[in-house]
Parts: C-alpha cells; sequence; structure tokens
C-alpha cells in the first residue's frame, strides 16, 4: 500500500515538473524592448507630499495615515536585456528575495493579480505585527512599474481586507502604461 501512494506521489511530481517545464518552453519571451510612461490620477481626497526624483507620485491619506507610493524604472536599448522579467517573474523574484532575507518578524507573499483592462498587475503583500504593505508590480517592454500602499498600527489591519484596499484599487485602475521615445531622445542628445 505504501509502496503504491509512493509510486502515485512520484508520477504526479514527475507531471508536474513536466507541465511546469513545457509552460516555461512555451511562454513567449518579452522581446518588447520600448519604454512606456506611466500615467495615472492623483486620489482626490489624498494630500500629495513631496518626493524624490526617482518617485512619480507619493500621496497621503489624512484620515487613514496611509500612504501611496508610484514609481518606475527603466531601460533604454534596442533590445530587452531580462526577456524573461515579465510582471509575474519580477514579483516572484522580489517575494523570493523577501523570504530570504527578511527579518523573522516579516510575512511576504505573492498575493493576487488586478488587471484594469489597460495594465495587469501582480500584487504582493508584505507584513508583521504593526505594518502592512502591498505592493502592485507591472512590466511593459523595458519599463517595470510598482505603486505600493502601506500603513501602520489599525491602519495596517484594514489593508489586509479589499475594503481597505477601495483606494488603492482606484488609484490602480486609473494607470496605464503608454509608449514614449523621450528617454531615447534624452540618450541621442548626450551620446
Amino acid at each position: 500500500m505504501a509502496l503504491g501512494l509512493i509510486k502515485v506521489g512520484a508520477g504526479l511530481v514527475a507531471i508536474a515538473a513536466i507541465a511546469a517545464g513545457y509552460r516555461v518552453a512555451t511562454k513567449p519571451r518579452n522581446d518588447d524592448f520600448r519604454n512606456y510612461e506611466v500615467k495615472f490620477q492623483k486620489l482626490g481626497t489624498w494630500k500629495e507630499l513631496p518626493h524624490n526624483p526617482n518617485t512619480l507620485l507619493l500621496m497621503f491619506n489624512p484620515k487613514t495615515n496611509a500612504l501611496i507610493r508610484c514609481s518606475a524604472t527603466q531601460v533604454v536599448d534596442d533590445s530587452n536585456p531580462e526577456p524573461d522579467m515579465d510582471t509575474e517573474n519580477i514579483v516572484k523574484r522580489v517575494v523570493d528575495n523577501a523570504q530570504q532575507n527578511q527579518a523573522a518578524d516579516w510575512k511576504t507573499e505573492q498575493w493576487k493579480h488586478f488587471d484594469n483592462g489597460k495594465v495587469d498587475f501582480s500584487l504582493f503583500r508584505k507584513t508583521n505585527s504593526h505594518k502592512t504593505i502591498i505592493g502592485a508590480m507591472a512590466v511593459r517592454g523595458n519599463t517595470t512599474m510598482i505603486a505600493s500602499i502601506s500603513n501602520s498600527g489599525s491602519g495596517a489591519k484594514a489593508l489586509l481586507e479589499d475594503a481597505g484596499l477601495k483606494d488603492f484599487y482606484d488609484f490602480l485602475s486609473s494607470i496605464d502604461l503608454v509608449v514614449t521615445d523621450k528617454w531615447i531622445k534624452i540618450h541621442e542628445k548626450y551620446e
């Protein structure tokens, strides 16, 4: 009986490994090397805060003390240097790295998807006993964008439920990634 269960288990593992290998082998590469500008609408009830040049937006909710941040990074090149780093794989890398290196009181997990019809985000969640951070990432071409909402204390617990994330989902719903060549022109100017 036990030997039969072991054979069945080994067979299921083999089937899962073959399926995963097939998925990786047949998944289209991200050969798009274009850059995209992040377009969004600010939340009317939130206060915009000063931020550094690497941040596209930093907003504060005076009622809940939550913060929303949005930023993007881009590679300007005639090819995509990491064609395997699509939205799903980059979030997996972020989560795996956090799980291996975070402090013992933190928990990080890949969470869910949010598709606004223009951009499909993969979300991850980082929590400890007094803070919650929800990150949403999207990769298109040579552009990677991340938006996050964070809060601490009683506000952190509200972010663990969809109702506490309504404003964040509203912000994500406004985001679009639009092809641009303005960074190529800047690079050409200094070459």
